[in-house]
């Protein structure tokens, strides 16, 4: 039940930590994992973790200047379990660093030293991006499209006996259904054309559901050459 109630479970110090920065994140194990600008044994900033379940606050990394100080933005829990980020100062030209933060054994390690001419000063949080091709989520569907990049139109063709029923839906990146249709009764082989002249330049998921099973595949949009 919500009560609207405040509660102090932590106070920041010089020592432990000091002037947190960013979002905290929460991983599988329950805890919530954050870092501060300032405070720590070389006053650089930290990398923490708070269990809520008990209010323990654990320092699990001291920045410094060589690897990386004065952390800006929020901690990244990317797909192979490790934590991203970046520090503002720091490194090897005082530029700022990327680096990763392995939550299972408190492993850090400087991935990156910016410097004057590839980026400096980072203040920014990290986004992970799905390689463009295919995300093949049920193998059992043969999808192809083409062309990819399409123009006005774009064709899909599946290789599926006897299937009963499939959905074929375009969404933009923001999530926004362009394109939904159901086809029932496919034959063995069969090629479905779809007119999207009307869309605009840009990126599209196109997501395809044949008698339960689905697969996405990435599609894009080249340009109209409209008068």
């Amino acid at each position: 039940m919500l009560t609207n109630t405040y509660l102090k479970a932590f106070d920041f110090d010089s020592i432990m930590c000091e002037s947190p920065y960013g979002n905290l994140i929460q991983l599988s194990n329950g805890k919530l994992y954050g870092m501060t600008r300032w405070g720590g044994s070389h006053n650089s900033g930290v990398i923490f973790n708070f269990d809520p379940s008990n209010n323990s606050y654990n320092k699990l990394y001291d920045f410094d200047s060589i690897n990386g100080a004065i952390p800006y933005g929020s901690l990244f829990n990317a797909s192979d379990g490790k934590l991203y980020g970046m520090s503002r100062l720091g490194g090897v030209n005082n530029f700022g660093v990327v680096f990763s933060f392995d939550p299972s054994n408190n492993n850090y390690i400087k991935l990156h030293d910016f410097d004057s001419i590839n980026g400096s000063y980072p203040w920014a949080d990290f986004i992970e991006i799905i390689p463009t091709g295919i995300e093949n989520l049920y193998t059992k569907i043969g999808v192809t499209e083409f062309p990819n990049p399409f123009n006005n139109s774009i064709s899909i063709h599946i290789e599926k006996p006897n299937s009963l029923l499939a959905t074929f839906v375009i969404k933009s990146v923001l999530g926004q259904v362009v394109f939904s249709i159901e086809e029932s009764k496919l034959s063995n082989s069969y090629t479905k054309s779809i007119d999207l002249s009307v869309v605009s330049k840009g990126i599209y998921l196109l997501e395809v559901i044949v008698d339960g099973e689905k697969r996405k595949e990435n599609c894009q949009r080249v340009n109209l050459n409209r008068n």
